[in-house]
């Protein structure tokens, strides 16, 4: 797949120009991994984020008891970008699925291009934005309707 269409398509990347798309997939890097293969161990630090361009990755919480699927991420999704501004150990671990291909770039190149395009960290920022009024809400029906809401 085109990485620009890609590109066009993740949700953090969405509001960009055409301009500022391919200043991001000229510092792209693909690489793929294997069926079961681990891609972040949990405790291990981003230092990229992901963009699945085929395949599934599958996000675990380790427990004492084991990894617990948190979420299945396809084709499309991106993961890493959460920890961008932070070096703290992942509390995931992400497993490729399937055999993937995976685009990633470097968080540090990344912030430096949106230094150089402003448009790119406002970007970021809506998509952080909108992923923690989502989880307020969600922490709000359930403080008002604890249990029931599930129902």
């Amino acid at each position: 797949m085109n990485q620009i269409v890609l590109l066009q398509n993740v949700p953090l990347f969405e509001t960009l120009s055409l301009d500022e798309l391919i200043l991001i997939s000229q510092e792209l890097i693909q690489e793929e991994f294997l069926q079961d293969e681990t891609i972040l161990a949990a405790g291990d630090i981003f230092n990229y984020c992901y963009i699945i361009a085929s395949g599934t990755v599958t996000a675990s919480k380790m427990t004492e008891e084991g990894a617990i699927a948190v979420r299945e991420l396809t084709a499309g999704s991106m993961f890493g970008y959460l920890d961008l501004f932070d070096d703290r150990p992942s509390q995931l671990q992400f497993v490729a699925q399937t055999d993937c291909e995976l685009l990633k770039i470097s968080k540090k190149r990344l912030v430096s291009l949106g230094y150089q395009r402003p448009q790119i960290l406002i970007s970021i920022c809506q998509t952080f934005s909108a992923t923690l009024q989502q989880l307020v809400h969600q922490k709000w029906m359930q403080e008002l309707y604890g249990d029931e809401e599930r129902r």
